[in-house]
């Protein structure tokens, strides 16, 4: 009983030494893409531009939480565009789609049925790149607003 009090006190000093000041003051956007700028539930701008049509078309993107994010994207047919591929009826339909954010290369992956799409922080545009399928790029850019709907 008299080694008590001296293991309680060891055992103390060691869990209060062990605390950092980064554990216990930690930003909560960090390894999020709230760092890049964008806000949960907010809509932004999102685009499809490809080099096999003259005009990208438009949508938006929420970011549901830090795993989930929402596509919406016009019907490219809606836009003149015929689809090609699996991957961009995935797109347009999906409710939700599973995405993982790199806190070092500041970059968002979005998996798909069809595969899967890495987007990379442009930092001078404030927006995410990436190729979707044979040069046709989506961005998806920070603080911007939504265009109208045709």
């Amino acid at each position: 009983m008299r080694f008590f009090p001296i293991v309680v006190l060891c055992l103390s000093a060691v869990s209060l030494t062990s605390c950092t000041k980064e554990a216990l003051f930690n930003d909560p956007a960090d390894g999020t893409v709230l760092e890049l700028g964008f806000e949960w539930l907010e809509a932004v701008e999102s685009c499809l531009d490809s080099d096999d049509h003259s005009s990208a078309y438009c949508g938006s993107v929420q970011w549901l939480d830090g795993t989930r994010m929402r596509l919406d994207l016009p019907s490219q047919q809606s836009v003149g565009h015929k689809p090609e591929h699996p991957m961009y009826e995935e797109i347009e339909t999906a409710q939700s789609i599973r995405y993982v954010y790199n806190p070092t290369s500041q970059s968002v992956t979005l998996f798909l049925d069809a595969g899967t799409i890495t987007l990379e922080w442009n930092a001078a545009l404030g927006c995410l790149e990436g190729d979707v399928l044979d040069r046709d790029y989506l961005t998806v850019c920070a603080g911007s607003t939504p265009a109208p709907a045709p």
